[in-house]
């Protein structure tokens, strides 16, 4: 299978993860005080873990579109598709990293 082929089934499915995030993190919206989301996360803790690895496989999905896009783009855009490779890549870093320190339970 072509890259930009995958690059495009990735950009479909990167499009549903994401409305699957909106959707799932919908009733998480107002948690931006500390108290209210450590009461939140002991609860139910799942809905965290699992907004968490929607978080990641979106971003991992958004890499391969990406990667298709540097492609598809390369002799025409060099420098804008390397700038968004490296963005990709540390956005793809940080949103493993953060998922599994929430499944370890480290971070909250």
């Amino acid at each position: 299978m072509k890259l930009q082929r995958l690059g495009g089934y990735a950009a479909i499915a990167s499009v549903c993860f994401t409305i699957i995030y909106v959707i799932v993190r919908g009733p998480l919206a107002d948690l931006m005080d500390a108290e209210k989301t450590m009461a939140a996360s002991s609860a139910a803790p799942a809905h965290f873990v699992a907004l968490e690895l929607l978080y990641s496989i979106g971003s991992i999905l958004a890499f391969i579109m990406f990667l298709a896009l540097h492609e598809r783009m390369q002799a025409n855009a060099v420098y804008l598709t390397h700038i968004m490779l490296i963005a990709a890549s540390v956005s793809i870093a940080a949103a493993i990293t953060v998922s599994i320190g929430v499944l370890m339970g480290g971070i909250r």
